[in-house]
C-alpha cells in the first residue's frame, strides 16, 4: 500500500512540547520559561490571552517568563513557534558572608597583602610571599557583577561604579542588601581586596535580601548584559541552581556576546555538571581552594570545573564598610573575573574563546592536594598581568 500523503490531507499536528520540570525543592510551581524559535515574535500571537509576561527576552534567549495556568501551558505547549518550556526555578548565592560580629573588622585601606587570596594567585608554589603587585590594574574595562548587588556608598568602589540594572522589585534598586554581591565585587575591583582595582563595576541585581532569586531573573540579568555592556568587559556569576536548559543557553550566549564570563561551581560537594550556570558551555567554572592549597571539601567536582581559586575564609569589602570574610565558590569566582579584566586591559577585547583558553593554560597545574578523581587540578594564576 502506498505511504504517500494524498492531495489535500493536513498533516498531523506535532507532538506536545514537553516541559521540563524543576526539582521539587526548588522548582517554583506554576511559573514557566518560555524559549520561541528564532525569527518568533514573543508580544505576537505566542503569548496566551491573559498571560502578562513577567520578563522577556531578546538577546541571550529569545522568549519570556510567565506565571500560567494549566489551560494556558497546553495552549503554548502546542505553538508551531515554541521551542522549549521549561518549569522556574530558585537558584541561591554560592556563599555568604559571615555574620556581623567579631569576625567583622574595619581596614583602612592598605597594601592587597591582606588577603590571602591575591596572595596565592600571584604565584606558583606556597608558601606565601605576602605581595600582590600586579603590572596592570583593569582600568578601562567593566566588570558586570550578577548577583545581590552592590553597596552603593562603600568606599572599596568611590568613583568606579557604574549603571546597573535590578530584576528585583522590592526597593532596593541595585543597593546590596545581603552583604554578597559587595564582597564579590570587592574581589573582582575592591581599593584593598580587589584583583583589578581600577575595573569599573556595573551591579546588576538578580537575587534578593535572602540570597535567592528565580532563574527567570537572572536570565533577564543575562540578557541586560548582553544589550548593555560596555565593552571590554568581563561578568561575574557567583550563583546558581539546579541544571536549566535556559539558563545554561542565557549564559553561553552571554559570553559568545564578547563579554568574559566566570560562575562559580557550587558549593555541595556534587558535580558541577548538575548545576547552572556552572554546566553551560563557554563559561569558566570555578572551583575552590584553601590557604593551605587543599581543595576546598564543600566545592563542587567534575569535569565542568574548569579551574580552582582561592575560596575559603576570603576577606572582602563588608556591606556597610570595613572587611569581612566568608567560604565558598562565590569567593573564588571573582579571583578569575578578576584576571580575565587585567588580561582584557593588558591585550586587548578578544573572544572569549580566547580569553579561556589563556587563562586555563596559565593555571598551575597539580599544585592542589585532595582534589577528587576527575576533577582538573588547575590553580589561578595571573602570570605576571
Amino acid at each position: 500500500m502506498s505511504t504517500t500523503a494524498h492531495a489535500g490531507t493536513t498533516a498531523p499536528p506535532r507532538p506536545p512540547v514537553k516541559v521540563t520540570m524543576a526539582p521539587a525543592s526548588s522548582g517554583i510551581p506554576g511559573q514557566y520559561i518560555v524559549r520561541l524559535k528564532p525569527g518568533a515574535n514573543t508580544f505576537g500571537e505566542v503569548v496566551p490571552v491573559g498571560v502578562r509576561p513577567l520578563y522577556t527576552y531578546q538577546r541571550v534567549v529569545n522568549g519570556f517568563a510567565a506565571r500560567m495556568t494549566p489551560a494556558q501551558l497546553n495552549q503554548l505547549r502546542i505553538h508551531p513557534s515554541v521551542a522549549a518550556i521549561e518549569e522556574d526555578a530558585l537558584a541561591y548565592a554560592f556563599g555568604s558572608p559571615r555574620p556581623a560580629g567579631p569576625v567583622m573588622r574595619r581596614v583602612p585601606p592598605a597594601a592587597p597583602t591582606t588577603s590571602w587570596g591575591l596572595d596565592r594567585i600571584d604565584q606558583r608554589r606556597l608558601p606565601l610571599n605576602h605581595l600582590f603587585s600586579p603590572v596592570h590594574t583593569g582600568a578601562g574595562v567593566t566588570a558586570y557583577m550578577i548577583d545581590s548587588g552592590i553597596d552603593q556608598a562603600n568606599t572599596q568602589f568611590t568613583g568606579r561604579l557604574v549603571p546597573g540594572y535590578s530584576t528585583v522589585n522590592d526597593g532596593y534598586g541595585t543597593n546590596d542588601c545581603l552583604g554578597h554581591g559587595t564582597m564579590t565585587a570587592g574581589i573582582v575591583g575592591g581599593t584593598t581586596w580587589g584583583v583589578a582595582h581600577a575595573v569599573k563595576l556595573s551591579p546588576v541585581r538578580v537575587l534578593g535580601c535572602d540570597g535567592s532569586g528565580a532563574f527567570s531573573q537572572i536570565i533577564a540579568g543575562f540578557d541586560w548584559v548582553a544589550a548593555h555592556a560596555v565593552k571590554p568587559a568581563v561578568a561575574n556569576a557567583s550563583l546558581g541552581g539546579p541544571r536549566s536548559d535556559a539558563a545554561n543557553a542565557a549564559a553561553t550566549a552571554l559570553a559568545d556576546s564578547g563579554v568574559f564570563v566566570s560562575v562559580a561551581a557550587g558549593n555541595s560537594s556534587i558535580d558541577a555538571c548538575g548545576i547552572s550556570p556552572a554546566s553551560a558551555p563557554r563559561v569558566l567554572t570555578v572551583g575552590a581552594s584553601t590557604i593551605t592549597d587543599t581543595f576546598a571539601s564543600f566545592s563542587n567536582v567534575g569535569s565542568c570545573v574548569d579551574m580552582i581559586a582561592p575560596g575559603a575564609n576570603i576577606t572582602s569589602a563588608r556591606k556597610g564598610g570595613g572587611s569581612t570574610s566568608g567560604s565558598g565558590t562565590s569567593f573564588a569566582s571573582p579571583y578569575a573575573t578578576g584576571v580575565g579584566a587585567l588580561f582584557k586591559q593588558t591585550y586587548g577585547d578578544y573572544d572569549t574563546a580566547t580569553v579561556l583558553r589563556w587563562l586555563i593554560s596559565a593555571t598551575t597545574p597539580n599544585v592542589l592536594t585532595g582534589v577528587p578523581s576527575g576533577t582538573g587540578n588547575k590553580l589561578l594564576y595571573s602570570a605576571g598581568l
